[in-house]
């Protein structure tokens, strides 16, 4: 009896710790420890964490853990291996149609090392991010669209980025949509778009919409035959329709106009979800503390980056930082929201 009290001991605490665990869980796991031990300068256990990881992304269908996986390959010097990672995670995001994970992988791929041709792979997930961003009126993923080919120097493909942008955000200014344009148009070099931007002012949702008329003009009736008493009822008459047709109408237009804001609301917070994978990776010494992410990410402008093996002390301080991502909790590490 007490040997198969053990075993039945045994097999709960293998459930408990791994056998249970989904495998988003796995991935969490895995990159917590793939970070520390990159951060103990023990890159040959890094490697091998960061390879269970792009297995167990691919098992969640996260493109989020395979770009994760892959820029710890390339930063350890695998960049075949990274570049394998974020073809899955391509095939993710094409099926899926979203334009975040597009960008982040245009950013994942235009960091390798260039004799891998994968430049034209990133200007290719831009120009799809671009595509699916414009089809969803969404300012936010054709902004990040032009930020990915300004990057790589296609200045008229990032500014037609942002005047497609321009035309979704001056129906519908906000305080965001307003600063991003602005820095769009100043980062390709466009001071007068930038001024024209500035001067957008921020919508209200308690007023008709911008240039809103209504439909009905005023009531106009010819006298002929009918006495002054008839034509006075009837007057009075049209009027009251007129304007209930027109109260009617601006209803109408107000209902339509804030379900359009709230949608450009809600696809702002989605933006705001993998503001982590806006840019290309960053692997040295961090000198300095990002405050307000909203202020970092609409300013960070920033050109192709030319791969090169990292030193040892560059691979310890980005696994440092990366090990503020997880948490260690009752013997496994799991994600900590970083915004």
């Amino acid at each position: 009896m007490k040997r198969i009290l053990l075993l039945v001991l045994s097999v709960l605490v293998m459930a408990a710790s791994g056998y249970s665990m989904t495998a988003k869980e796995k991935l969490n796991d895995a990159m917590g420890r793939a970070y520390k031990a990159a951060s103990e300068k023990n890159k040959e256990a890094a490697k091998d964490w960061f390879r269970k990881g792009a297995q167990y992304a691919v098992e969640a269908n996260s493109w989020t853990g395979l770009i994760d996986s892959g820029y710890g390959l390339s930063t350890l010097g695998l960049p075949e291996e990274a570049k394998s990672a974020f073809d899955n995670a391509s095939k993710i995001v094409m099926q899926e149609k979203d334009w975040h994970g597009a960008v982040a992988i245009g950013y994942a791929y235009a960091s390798l090392p260039k004799t891998l041709g994968t430049t034209d792979l990133a200007v290719q997930l831009w120009s799809n991010a671009k595509g699916w961003a414009l089809n969803s009126g969404d300012w936010a993923g054709l902004i990040e669209s032009g930020r990915g080919f300004l990057s790589v120097a296609k200045n008229k493909e990032a500014e037609g980025c942002f005047d497609q942008a321009n035309s979704i955000i001056k129906d519908f200014p906000t305080e965001q949509s307003i600063k991003a344009i602005v820095n769009a148009y100043k980062a390709v070099g466009n001071e007068q778009k930038a001024m024209e931007c500035s001067q957008y002012k921020i919508s209200s949702s308690s007023a008709p919409p911008p240039g809103w008329v209504p439909t009905v003009g005023e009531s106009v009736r010819s006298a002929k035959t009918v006495s002054p008493e008839v034509q006075q009822a009837q007057r009075a008459s049209i009027d009251q329709d007129i304007a209930a047709k027109r109260q009617m109408e601006a209803q109408e237009e107000q209902l339509k106009y804030e379900e359009k804001m709230q949608k450009q609301q809600l696809a702002y917070q989605a933006y705001r979800d993998y503001l982590y994978y806006y840019s290309y990776p960053y692997y040295g010494s961090y000198s300095g503390i990002i405050g307000n992410y909203d202020d970092y990410y609409f300013c960070a402008w920033t050109t192709q980056p030319v791969w090169t093996y990292r030193t040892d002390d560059e691979i310890y301080n980005w696994g440092m930082w990366n090990c503020g991502r997880y948490n260690y909790v009752n013997g496994f590490y799991v994600e900590v929201n970083i915004d």
